[in-house]
């Protein structure tokens, strides 16, 4: 059972990820383990990579992928970028994926059109790691 008591912060809001790489903002991550929280991430394709070198400093932090992990863009290059990333964090057993936020992916969503979203992510994570919101 997850400790959903989450802090939660938005990546892909930022101008640049140079936050992902800043020591003082890593180390803070790792405060949430001597509360006891979670980390819920919004996080884009092209930030995986950075934010699961964070989750591999800390293994006792649980840590939630929001939305699906955000695959705005659906060329072959970005589900690419975005698939390689699930599994990169599906490879850490403290994550979490949710599934959620599908419709602001795509404002015209259509079960076609989302429904790929969510079994990948179902695929990845598989069942015990996957909530839905």
């Amino acid at each position: 059972m997850v400790n959903y008591s989450p802090v939660r912060f938005d990546l892909c809001v930022l101008p640049d990820d140079t936050i992902l790489t800043s020591r003082e903002w890593i180390e803070g991550v790792g405060l949430l383990e001597r509360h006891t929280l979670s980390f819920e991430v919004h996080a884009l394709p092209h930030q995986h990579q950075r934010v699961y070198d964070v989750v591999k400093k800390y293994p006792n932090i649980q840590f939630i992928l929001d939305h699906c992990g955000l695959p705005f863009i659906r060329d072959e290059e970005n589900m690419t970028l975005w698939k390689n990333g699930l599994a990169k964090l599906a490879s850490c057993p403290n994550v979490v994926a949710k599934i959620s936020g599908l419709f602001m992916m795509d404002p015209n969503w259509t079960t076609s059109s989302v429904l790929p979203i969510a079994q990948q992510v179902l695929k990845t994570f598989g069942i015990n790691r996957s909530a839905f919101d």
